[in-house]
């Protein structure tokens, strides 16, 4: 954070210092944990017996993280084209109100469900448990994802500008996204625990 301000304010860089900063901070956390973790294992050591199905497994996230990435980068220019500046300053204003869903329930059950479904599956009812889980995360964040929606209205007109009120009609549709982004998690977890990767990722 001191950085940053450093950076903004103190050297005058306006946006790319917040960026310069970012990136500053990333390496020198992942250098550290890059050391600890060496100290930790007695060093490297390349194995490729290992390195294989742990490339098999993960490269197929790299398509999808940049599909995902563009489609949350894509509505922006888009509209910015076809409608104008106000535009997207009034989709990003709906987006950071439905964003909540997103940080609130979906990101941390999705952040659970990433270690917790192996263990899950080595169990003797998995398929139960698994569509316990899904039938849960759908229950409580249609929950949450409607109080926002219907709130989104009041929320805008308290602590936003009248210019930015309309953004409530991009909620609803907002936190639908990030609703079936959580239960699709859910029900991918077939492809991750059988280590189907490359499967999922035409899906």
């Amino acid at each position: 954070m001191l950085l940053t301000i450093y950076l903004i304010a103190g050297r005058d860089m306006g946006v790319m210092g917040a960026v310069w900063a970012n990136i500053a901070i990333s390496t020198i956390a992942a250098s550290l944990l890059l050391l600890y973790t060496v100290r930790q294992v007695g060093g490297l050591r390349l194995r490729g017996d290992l390195l294989r199905p742990m490339l098999a497994y993960g490269i197929p996230f790299i398509p999808t993280g940049l599909a995902m990435y563009t489609l949350h980068s894509a509505n922006r220019y888009f509209l910015r084209v076809h409608q104008g500046l106000d535009a997207v300053g009034v989709f990003a204003m709906g987006f950071t109100i439905a964003f909540l869903l997103s940080q609130l329930v979906a990101a941390p059950f999705t952040q659970v469900w990433g270690w917790l479904m192996f263990e899950v599956a080595k169990g003797p009812a998995a398929e139960g448990t698994i569509a316990r889980a899904m039938t849960y995360f759908f229950a409580v964040a249609s929950f949450f994802g409607l109080l926002l929606a219907s709130m989104s209205y009041d929320l805008l007109r308290l602590f936003t500008a009248p210019a930015y009120h309309s953004a409530y009609l991009v909620v609803p549709l907002i936190t639908l996204g990030y609703l079936f982004y959580g239960t699709e998690w859910v029900a991918s977890t077939g492809f991750f625990v059988k280590e189907k990767t490359s499967h999922r990722t035409p899906i």
